[in-house]
């Protein structure tokens, strides 16, 4: 089969895309983390109302709470729960060697479409199960 691009090529462009993401989303900026707090209190107070039987959700008789966003907006917040963060920083010359060994990859956090998923489970009496 003829490829106008090695594998070797397609990895350095991955790299690329991901040292952009990194840069612009995730841990490569302090900032981006500090962008998702408000993000992540307010899910807490989601899953803290539901808990206690004070959510919206709740008092409406529903079964779930549904948000939406893309990309620019889950990132920072998967950075800041710590998901996707290696102990080492993305730079243009990390050695192969280290790139490899990323969890990082943006196309794999969020490729076309992502989902972050938070269940509250609730048991109906203390020590039951079911």
């Amino acid at each position: 089969a003829c490829s106008v691009l090695s594998s070797e090529d397609l990895e350095v462009f991955e790299y690329l895309d991901d040292l952009k993401h990194y840069y612009k989303k995730g841990a490569g900026h302090g900032v981006t983390r500090q962008m998702a707090c408000p993000l992540l209190r307010h899910l807490l107070g989601v899953v803290r109302d539901s808990v206690d039987g004070k959510g919206k959700a709740e008092k409406e008789g529903l079964k779930s709470y549904l948000m939406f966003a893309h990309a620019e907006t889950l990132v920072p917040l998967l950075t800041l729960l710590g998901m996707y963060v290696d102990d080492f920083k993305l730079a243009a010359d990390t050695p192969s060697s280290v790139r490899e060994t990323r969890t990082f990859r943006s196309s794999q956090i969020t490729p076309m479409a992502s989902n972050l998923l938070l269940v509250v489970y609730q048991c109906r009496a203390e020590g039951h199960r079911g």
